[in-house]
């Protein structure tokens, strides 16, 4: 067919200017299927972070459970430990036992610091409030704020609180 020039109908297609449609069309194609690519690649990017993250957090949620537990444990351990201690201070028992209940005493001790738990050394010591427990104020020559007597013994773990020390301290303000 002949091209009508100037009367507003497309030219119709030569055999020669198919190829180029055809080639224009698959790069379009090309084009929107790399994009496509593209995108999935982001979101698989995106859902292996997640997933690293979520990994990450369950982890970390499992250490604090696993160290809340632990320092429950040591909790209830230095309850015997303290009951040892009561047990020693009656030396009115007899030697056999008085050595058993030392030697316990001792093995708690050596398990307790095999954990990182350490007691709190709180006699003579300035009265502080993160470590101690004010279970009395007596008067004494000492200076104020002074802890005299630990009623019970205070434990940590590194930087962990486990128990404050239960404590007698001068009355007074600290200087």
């Amino acid at each position: 067919m002949e091209e009508k020039q100037g009367s507003g109908r497309p030219a119709e297609t030569t055999p020669e200017a198919e190829p180029q449609l055809t080639a224009e069309a698959l790069r379009r194609e090309l084009e929107q299927a790399r994009r496509a690519a593209e995108e999935n690649r982001d979101l698989y990017l995106r859902a292996l972070a997640d997933k690293e993250n979520a990994r990450k957090r369950l982890e970390r949620l499992y250490d604090e459970r696993l160290a809340e537990a632990r320092r429950d444990l040591l909790r209830r351990i230095i309850t015997v430990g303290d009951n040892l201690e009561r047990a020693l201070a009656h030396q009115e028992a007899r030697e056999g036992l008085v050595e058993g209940i030392e030697l316990t005493y001792r093995q708690l001790l050596s398990l307790l610091r095999s954990e990182g738990v350490e007691p709190i050394e709180a006699l003579g010591q300035p009265f502080n409030p993160a470590e101690h427990e004010a279970v009395a104020l007596v008067e004494g020559p000492e200076p104020p704020g002074t802890v005299v007597a630990e009623e019970l013994r205070g434990y940590r773990q590194g930087d962990f609180l486990l128990r404050a020390a239960q404590v007698r301290v001068v009355a007074g303000q600290p200087d």
